[in-house]
């Protein structure tokens, strides 16, 4: 959550557009009309560690396992910052995740072509035909004719029965997964205020104990 002033007598937090003057806590509300509060205000509780939880309801006093601070969003100001600023680090976050795992995924994938190129040269495969199916393990390779010939004369060379059908699960399992929209692309942060994204008809409900256990819609 951003940082703001706070107000020297009543401790209110503070920032561009707030009213100067002090009369007690919650007294200084925005000058600026887009920030007039047309909702009941949202309660987040910021955690030590930089990470929010978000409660069912607004009770300060059920502080959450681990503490933390509570943090109203009472303006679509302060709703629309909170959201771009969870994005900005969850999208960092991801970014670090996802770069971690690509990097993982090509060592592993360039051990496992050194380990088959070995393979398939023990075996007497010729050059053409082993760089032609570490292309296609690649996503690099032809068409699916030509991969199902490619896996047949690797299986006339080692001297196994050509199983086409295997041969074809195969092809279609690899084509599954370049189509995969999140297989190279970049994975986006999509936090989001659900009040502000759904209305009555489409938002999900919470329940707890001050509601019997029965969901309610905020």
């Amino acid at each position: 959550m951003r940082d703001f002033y706070h107000c020297q007598q009543c401790g209110d937090p503070l920032e561009i557009g707030s009213w100067p003057a002090c009369r007690g806590p919650g007294s200084h509300g925005s000058i600026f009309r887009q920030d007039a509060l047309h909702f009941q205000p949202i309660l987040v509780w910021e955690q030590a560690d930089g990470s929010h939880y978000y409660p069912g309801n607004n009770d300060v006093t059920q502080v959450p396992p681990g503490g933390g601070k509570p943090v109203f969003i009472d303006t679509l100001r302060k709703a629309d910052t909170f959201v771009r600023e969870t994005n900005q680090r969850e999208q960092y976050d991801m970014d670090v995740r996802t770069e971690a795992k690509r990097n993982h995924a090509d060592r592993a994938q360039r051990e496992s072509r050194a380990q088959l190129k070995a393979e398939l040269e023990k075996r007497g495969i010729s050059r053409v035909n082993v760089d032609a199916i570490c292309a296609d393990r690649d996503g690099r390779g032809p068409g699916r004719a030509e991969i199902l010939h490619q896996f047949e004369e690797v299986a006339r060379a080692t001297g196994q029965p050509f199983d086409r059908e295997r041969a074809e699960r195969q092809f279609e399992q690899t084509e599954r997964t370049r189509r995969n929209p999140d297989y190279r692309s970049r994975p986006q942060a999509r936090f989001s205020i659900e009040v502000f994204e759904n209305d009555s008809s489409n938002r999900l409900g919470h329940r707890d104990e001050s509601t019997g256990w029965k969901y309610r819609k905020a």
